[in-house]
């Protein structure tokens, strides 16, 4: 939906709920409009329908998305969104696995938890970063080296 056809909408919703303070809210009316974005004004104008017809209580969003054919993804997008990585992405991938790896044994290997285990324990998590710090162990150093700590 674009623009013109969301003020078309804001106004049926003023007919259909005429005193209804949401219709006044401007951050509403933007957040209905990012999230209807990528439906076809037909199928929001006859989901709004739909909703009044049995319902009398202002609806959500996902009370009128719910009542619409799921939008299609444009090909570009499908085509980004299956593709497989590159070579190049799936060795820096390997690469981040490596030095995260290397940064979890150098904790264990010094006694220290992980940050998840430290918060179990109730460490908060600036006293845990003060603690490793103070050993010498600092995750940006780990993803930022060229060469493995381990």
């Amino acid at each position: 939906m674009n623009a013109k056809e969301m003020d078309a909408l804001w106004e049926m919703l003023g007919i259909l709920r005429p005193k209804d303070a949401r219709l006044r809210n401007e951050t509403l009316k933007l957040v209905w409009s990012r999230a209807l974005e990528p439906y076809a004004w037909s199928d929001v104008h006859e989901a709004v329908l739909t909703h009044f017809r049995t319902q009398k209580y202002f609806p959500d969003v996902a009370d009128i998305t719910g009542r619409c054919p799921q939008p299609r993804e444009p090909e570009a997008l499908e085509a980004v969104r299956y593709r497989q990585p590159t070579a190049g992405e799936r060795q820096r991938t390997a690469e981040m696995v490596r030095r995260w790896r290397a940064y979890r044994a150098a904790l264990e290997a010094a006694g220290l938890p992980s940050l998840s285990q430290a918060q179990a324990n109730g460490m908060r998590c600036a006293d845990w970063d003060a603690l490793t710090r103070g050993a010498g162990i600092c995750l940006e150093d780990f993803l930022s080296a060229e060469e493995s700590h381990a």
